[in-house]
C-alpha cells in the first residue's frame, strides 16, 4: 500500500505543475471567459465553445487518470473500490489544490498579472466560488472519478 501513497505524491505534484499551465494558458486565451461570468462563475447558458472547452478539459483529465491509474496498478489484478478509492484520493487533493491554492490564494490575493485577471474576479468572488465547488461541484467531481475508475477496471484491470 505505501508504494501506492508514494506515487500517488508523485502524480499529484505533477498533476499541480500541468494545471497551473493550464490555468495560465485558459486565462491567457480566453477560454476562461467562454465558460465563466465576470466572477469567476460557470455561466447559466453556455455557448457552443464554451461547452467544447468544458468537454476537451474533461476529457483531458479523464486521459490523465487513466494513466495515473495505469502506472499506480501496472495492470495488475486490483479491485474496483481500490481503484476508485486512489481516483477519489487523486481528485480531492486537485480540488483542494484548485480551490485553495489557485482559487483563493493565487487569484484572489497575488493575482499575477500573466494572467490578466478582471477586477470582478477577487478574494470575495473567488471565495464565493470555493464555497459552491464543495455545493454543487460534484456533479464535476463524480464523473471525474468514476469515468476513468470504470475504463481503467473494464479494460486493464
Amino acid at each position: 500500500m505505501d508504494i501506492y501513497i508514494l506515487k500517488t505524491i508523485f502524480w499529484f505534484l505533477g498533476m499541480c505543475i500541468i494545471f497551473n499551465f493550464m490555468v495560465v494558458f485558459l486565462f491567457k486565451s480566453g477560454f476562461v471567459n467562454e465558460t465563466r461570468d465576470d466572477r469567476g462563475h460557470l455561466k447559466k447558458k453556455q455557448s457552443f465553445k464554451g461547452l467544447l472547452v468544458m468537454l476537451l478539459f474533461s476529457l483531458f483529465v479523464i486521459i490523465i487518470m487513466i494513466i495515473y491509474n495505469y502506472s499506480l496498478f501496472n495492470n495488475n489484478d486490483v479491485s474496483f473500490w481500490k481503484i476508485i478509492s486512489f481516483d477519489f484520493i487523486i481528485i480531492m487533493l486537485m480540488v483542494f489544490y484548485d480551490s485553495f491554492i489557485i482559487d483563493l490564494l493565487v487569484i484572489g490575493i497575488i493575482r499575477p498579472k500573466i494572467i490578466n485577471l478582471p477586477d470582478s474576479m477577487n478574494i470575495n468572488t473567488m471565495k464565493e466560488h470555493v464555497k459552491l465547488t464543495f455545493i454543487k461541484g460534484w456533479i464535476f467531481i463524480i464523473p471525474l472519478i468514476s469515468i476513468p475508475s470504470i475504463i481503467y477496471y473494464f479494460i486493464f484491470a
